[in-house]
């Protein structure tokens, strides 16, 4: 974990922003892009003659700050929140002794008085300074997420004013979400890319979080963990180095997890009297079955009350196959049920898997992921109906969310090797211990020990049903089975 930096100019906007309600750290706030957030930054708000004094103040210092004062002629604020932005800059830069103009854009052509003459439709829609040939333009604006509305404007513009071969310079905002795109790409720096124009901010979320860590900021430790919990899922890369793997029970180095895939709870308690005292039982996983018969609070209330200390996994058997907003909701219960941690295979998409991340994170929950199930014909390779790419890339975006706990195949050992291979080039900390936890050995046939040395130098638990459900001395076979690991 990286010690994070803001300087004092940084923290002091910060504080001006949130004590004005301008950054709002609570929520939940739907974004533009339909992500669910516990902060949102509303420029729109700064009305008053101070607002508007140290927002300019800002955007201009940052602008020296950078050494940009050479590299653009005007300004453009993009509609709506930066027309105002363009013109507090401007005046702040000339208090300075740097002399910039502003520009906006009329949504409608002005067809009277000193346009009346003008021959060129495009110079009617302009308030300000008329663009002239070889223009170095300077965007403003207040937010970057996923850059949408940057896209379109460098379009309109380019388009607008073809004939004039204008430069767009460069792109300052106010507030850097920080985040990553749907394909977990930083979504500044593939604008960057993208377009050839690089992008400065007054802010972003790490100053946010600094401001946070160090007091200078009042947000109740709830608002402050879901804001640390939201970076996690749906930062970058970079504020991600200044934050620690969520807490959660800890795991064996080698163990096994009996998997309750049955709906009686005499065979629970069967079950969990067998593994009563065994050092290598890890913990349980519990499913619909059980769930569906008894309800979850009952199912795990048996096993608290024989195995308090192991670790309780649910698996819906797949759970993270509906939509993002379902993820609270699901979360919630399993909360209020008291399980450890969730079982993912979120087979709908980077979205769902991020958003149901961030509503575990937020519920104290920890998450298991996986992609590829043991049976044959599941990937399209095998003859299946899930893209062979899109279920390892399950494990990459998992990776980069923090998530440290995975589910393997053990009847594939090749995907596994392949898999902790993304796993390693994702996850957060080279330092951090990774638990896989795998299935389908024992009665699906997968070689325990090869599985083992599959999984290297990671945390490994064996997740065995049959071999012990439907053992004659379920008490011996957890003693053999955890005898041979």
């Amino acid at each position: 974990m990286n010690q994070i930096r803001s300087t004092e100019d940084q923290q002091n906007f910060v504080k001006y922003l949130v004590e004005r309600g301008v950054i709002k750290i609570g929520g939940p706030f739907t974004l533009k892009n339909k992500r669910v957030s516990p902060y949102f930054c509303n420029i729109g708000v700064m009305a008053n003659g101070e607002d508007l004094n140290v927002l300019g103040k800002a955007i201009a210092s940052t602008i020296i700050s950078n050494g940009l004062g050479e590299t653009f002629d005007t300004i453009y604020g993009i509609p709506e929140k930066g027309n105002h932005m363009a013109v507090m800059a401007i005046s702040k830069l000339a208090e300075m002794g740097i002399l910039k103009t502003f520009f906006a854009t009329r949504k409608e052509a002005k067809t009277h008085g000193e346009m009346s003459s003008v021959q060129e439709d495009w110079k009617k829609k302009i308030v300000g300074d008329v663009p002239k040939q070889s223009y170095r333009i300077m965007l403003l604006d207040d937010v970057f997420t996923d850059g949408a509305s940057k896209y379109e404007t460098v379009k309109k513009l380019q388009t607008e004013f073809s004939n004039l071969s204008i430069i767009i310079s460069g792109l300052i905002i106010v507030l850097d979400r920080q985040e990553v795109a749907i394909d977990g790409k930083n979504a500044v720096e593939e604008f960057t890319k993208t377009t050839g124009i690089p992008v400065f901010s007054v802010i972003n979320s790490e100053d946010v979080l600094y401001c946070i860590k160090n007091k200078v900021i009042d947000i109740n430790p709830v608002d402050a963990s879901n804001f640390e919990n939201y970076l996690m899922v749906y930062g970058t890369k970079e504020v991600k180095r200044s934050l620690s793997y969520p807490k959660h029970k800890k795991y064996l180095h080698r163990g096994i997890i009996p998997a309750l895939d049955f709906s009686n709870l005499e065979k629970l308690e069967e079950i969990a009297m067998a593994c009563e005292g065994n050092p290598k039982v890890t913990g349980f996983k519990i499913g619909s079955l059980l769930v569906g018969a008894h309800g979850m609070k009952t199912v795990v209330k048996h096993l608290r009350f024989i195995n308090s200390n192991k670790i309780i996994i649910y698996d819906q058997q797949k759970a993270g196959t509906d939509i993002p907003e379902t993820g609270e909701g699901f979360m919630r219960l399993c909360s209020e049920a008291d399980v450890d941690a969730v079982i993912l295979f979120p087979l709908s998409g980077p979205e769902v898997l991020r958003a149901w991340t961030y509503y575990a994170y937020n519920y104290g929950l920890q998450v298991i992921v996986g992609g590829i199930m043991t049976h044959t014909a599941f990937l399209k390779s095998e003859g299946g109906w899930i893209d062979d790419d899109g279920a390892y890339q399950i494990y990459e975006i998992a990776a980069g969310c923090g998530i440290d706990c995975f589910i393997v195949p053990g009847t594939k050992i090749e995907a596994i090797k392949k898999i902790k291979k993304i796993i390693d080039a994702n996850k957060l900390d080279p330092n951090h211990e990774i638990q896989v936890l795998s299935p389908g050995i024992i009665t699906q046939g997968g070689p325990l020990k090869e599985v083992e040395e599959a999984a290297g130098e990671y945390g490994f638990q064996g997740i065995i049903g049959r071999a012990i459900n439907d053992a004659k001395d379920p008490k011996q076979a957890v003693i053999d089975l955890t005898n041979s690991i």
